[in-house]
């Protein structure tokens, strides 16, 4: 596998974890990200970002489409590592019994060569609340909201690249957190309305 995460060693619960990274090249337009919840090679959060759309050079076991922009994935192989887990994170959307496709940035915008993004991620896996939010300088460029999944209850986190050269990560920095954020509160009681139809 052509893929690669980078992770530390402490396993989290509540966490905020942010980076700064920067693809200092021209001349390549892959997957650079980072990961979280990591159980083992086979259950990961990733967030994945592609800079432009690209059909993955080997079509076996699978053809595998990757569109630009940012993505939130979970994994959940049944495989492992190998070359249908290879394909399945290639690919921009699901894949049964290895990806699934949790958000992706509709803008359907890639990064920018030479250019530096900071990502600030929330992950409170008791309650199964994940949000992804990038920016650029100052100014928010991509944001998931809030997403709902309890596939990992936590985990260790980590850098993640796939295929992509010249990647430089800077200021990581994390925090346990097992608040829950305000919006994960509106959202519960928007879904116990439409549940209850109050």
């Amino acid at each position: 596998i052509r893929s690669k995460p980078g992770k530390g060693y402490t396993a989290f619960n509540g966490v905020e974890f942010e980076g700064t990274f920067h693809v200092n090249t021209v001349t390549d337009d892959d997957y650079v990200g980072f990961v979280f919840g990591y159980q083992d090679s086979s259950s990961f959060y990733v967030v994945m970002w592609k800079q432009t759309g690209q059909t993955y050079w080997q079509d076996t076991p699978f053809r595998a489409t990757a569109q630009p922009g940012l993505q939130l994935k979970a994994v959940k192989s049944h495989t492992g590592p190998g070359e249908r887990l290879r394909n399945a994170m290639w690919h921009t959307g699901d894949t049964p019994g290895e990806v699934t496709l949790m958000w992706k940035d509709p803008r359907n915008v890639g990064w920018k060569d030479k250019t530096s993004y900071r990502w600030h991620l929330s992950h409170r896996p008791h309650v199964g609340y994940i949000r992804v939010q990038l920016y650029e300088s100052t100014t928010l460029v991509a944001d998931s909201g809030v997403v709902m999944d309890t596939s990992m209850r936590g985990g260790r986190l980590g850098v993640f690249c796939f295929s992509q050269e010249n990647i430089i990560w800077s200021n990581l920095g994390y925090r346990c957190n097992d608040t829950i954020p305000d919006d994960y509160y509106y959202l519960y009681k928007k879904q116990m309305n439409l549940r209850w139809g109050d």
